[in-house]
């Protein structure tokens, strides 16, 4: 326990390194020191599955990391091509995040964390990239359209699966998208972004780790707390993670952005179909349950379900 929480504080003091590096070099050395701090935390249970996305990760951060000192090197050897060299640099810098196109290998790893690991993947690990991309200022169009796939894809990827780590996963990727976007207004809505899915998704994995929960019907959603934590990562209004959704929205409609907010507000939707689908599945299964028990009768259970099908109709119109 102790060597683990050595390597935690390793973690945070690569992020504290990013944030007062005054070159790429230096960016570069503390993302290689938050990619190998990583790793060992991922490899605490030494079984085939975590070893094998160990593996995978380190080859990952390895092909990206490279990317990203070369493109650094050429940027300051010779200033030619620097929009060409500076999409390269925030390519690799998507490769580590895990964003489209380079999304397979963050889908394959993550559903099979435990939950401590891939909540780090997808909080502490992230920071250390978006700090770095704030530092690029080439946000042109190509960049844009890369994002706004990003957010497409992850959104369509979800719909079908049942199993919460994976829902989970694809979430992270789409709110990906969301945090590169705040960088793309200031870096103070950036950090608001990630302060808040943060104190949103911790508690939440720390109790489906805790309830030890894999799948949607699994789940029971009885805690008043946890069913806003639910909400707030849902991008429900007026909770906290629909707040800061609303603002950047507003702040790209007053940039005059069209095609960019209105795509946002799409996969939202879309995103916000699938969370609610993880309610309906759950109080089905509750509702199942107890007529197995009870044996009620079955006007009184079908009665539920019936009064969601206008909610989802709704839902789904959007």
């Amino acid at each position: 326990m102790g060597k683990m929480m050595a390597i935690f504080m390793m973690l945070i003091l690569s992020i504290l390194w990013n944030l007062s590096a005054l070159n790429w070099f230096t960016m570069w050395m503390s993302m290689e020191m938050n990619s190998m701090m990583f790793i060992p935390l991922l490899m605490t249970n030494s079984t085939q599955s975590n070893t094998e996305s160990g593996m995978k990760y380190f080859l990952i951060q390895s092909i990206s990391s490279m990317l990203f000192m070369s493109s650094a090197t050429i940027n300051t050897c010779s200033m030619k091509f620097t929009l060409v060299v500076n999409n390269f640099m925030i390519l690799s810098l998507m490769m580590k995040l895990g964003m489209f196109p380079f999304y397979f290998w963050y889908a394959d790893i993550a559903p099979k964390m435990d939950y401590i690991s891939m909540t780090l993947l997808m909080t502490i690990q992230k920071m250390i990239p978006f700090i770095t991309m704030s530092n690029l200022t080439s946000w042109n169009m190509k960049m844009k359209i890369m994002m706004m796939m990003n957010m497409v894809i992850s959104a369509l990827l979800a719909i079908n699966h049942n199993k919460i780590k994976v829902i989970l996963t694809f979430s992270s990727i789409n709110q990906m998208s969301w945090m590169m976007a705040s960088l793309m207004i200031n870096m103070k809505t950036f950090w608001v972004m990630m302060l808040i899915y943060s104190s949103v998704l911790i508690p939440i994995n720390m109790n489906m780790k805790k309830m030890k929960i894999m799948t949607v019907t699994q789940m029971k959603f009885n805690s008043k707390s946890e069913n806003l934590m639910f909400l707030s990562l849902f991008g429900l209004p007026p909770m906290p993670g629909f707040m800061m959704k609303w603002m950047i929205t507003q702040k790209f409609m007053i940039m005059k952005e069209k095609v960019f907010p209105s795509l946002m507000i799409m996969t939202s939707a879309i995103t916000l179909y699938y969370y609610l689908r993880m309610f309906m599945l759950s109080s089905y299964t509750k509702n199942s349950k107890i007529k197995v028990i009870k044996n009620k009768e079955k006007k009184m259970k079908k009665m539920p379900q019936i009064m969601l099908i206008p909610l989802s109709l709704m839902i789904t119109s959007l």
